[in-house]
């Protein structure tokens, strides 16, 4: 794909419960950044330039915590070459405020893609013998997020006995996975380390934008490619880098950093910065 003209839509919910809409001509610069060690993702956007009744509905006092003060935010992005955009984060705004910089006024808001419905997934259900473990899991993960799609890796065997489950919703998830939950916005991951899902973008090469070389760092390799909005948290890749051909194969996407900026008024740069875990080809696809 030729990636020529970043586009974006911007959807925030107003103090009303309202959708504000968000695209072009307004420039925007944007800091996404997601962690499958971290359980949630985080983002930062910016926004120039918008009317003063816009930036009072949006606004959000970091102070402003509980279920009645839940606000959401979507970011889609693409390019005007490709003709769709795809979501690069789903979540809850945590703090929404405005500043003049110069001649602009810049509106920032700091999000993240799950703390509030983490704090607020405390349950108490009654498990019954014979259930599933994958149905209970993603049950849970419906306590997390009614309204996110689970996506369970393949967890087997049943629950021997009746039992009332109480806790927080994370905690319970845990428990049964060895900590392997990640909540990416509309989605929550709940996957082995050797299982992967299926994206749309799969070979990472110079074509698809691959920039310098890879870089390992412990156990994980980290590369740069020209900002890729279509790439997944734990999806299959194939890395193929000229450059380090030694670091080529199959591979897990465990990280990822959006940055850039879009814009149709001033020129700038967008780039994704991609964290990989080796991925056995023993291991297995959970489309979900």
């Amino acid at each position: 794909m030729a990636k020529q003209q970043r586009k974006y839509r911007l959807e925030i919910q107003d103090i009303d419960g309202e959708t504000v809409i968000v695209e072009p001509p307004f420039s925007i610069d944007f800091e996404i950044e997601k962690n499958i060690q971290t359980v949630v993702c985080s983002g930062s956007i910016t926004i120039y330039n918008l009317k003063e009744a816009t930036r009072n509905a949006i606004y959000k006092d970091i102070r402003q915590v509980g279920l009645e003060n839940i606000r959401l935010v979507k970011l889609f992005a693409g390019y005007e070459s490709d003709g769709n955009l795809s979501q690069i984060f789903s979540g809850t705004i945590s703090h929404c405020y405005s500043r003049r910089q110069g001649v602009d006024f810049l509106t920032v808001i700091e999000c993240n893609s799950g703390s509030d419905f983490l704090a607020n997934s405390y349950v108490t259900m009654n498990v019954g013998a014979g259930t599933a473990v994958r149905d209970y899991m993603a049950s849970l993960a419906y306590q997390i997020n009614g309204n996110a799609r689970a996506v369970v890796g393949n967890l087997e065997g049943k629950i021997r006995r009746n039992f009332q489950a109480s806790g927080y919703a994370e905690k319970l998830i845990k428990e049964y996975t060895d900590g392997n939950l990640y909540l990416d916005g509309d989605s929550i991951l709940i996957l082995k380390e050797n299982e992967v899902i299926q994206g749309i973008v799969n070979k990472i090469n110079s074509d698809s934008g691959l920039l310098g070389s890879p870089q390992r760092e412990e156990n994980f390799l980290l590369f740069d490619i020209i900002f890729e909005p279509r790439i997944l948290m734990g999806q299959y890749i194939q890395l193929e880098s000229s450059t380090i051909p030694f670091f080529n194969g199959e591979y897990k996407v465990v990280g990822f950093h959006h940055s850039g900026t879009i814009s149709e008024a001033v020129s700038g740069t967008a780039k994704t910065t991609i964290k990989v875990q080796y991925f056995p080809t023993d291991g297995s696809f959970v489309y979900g």
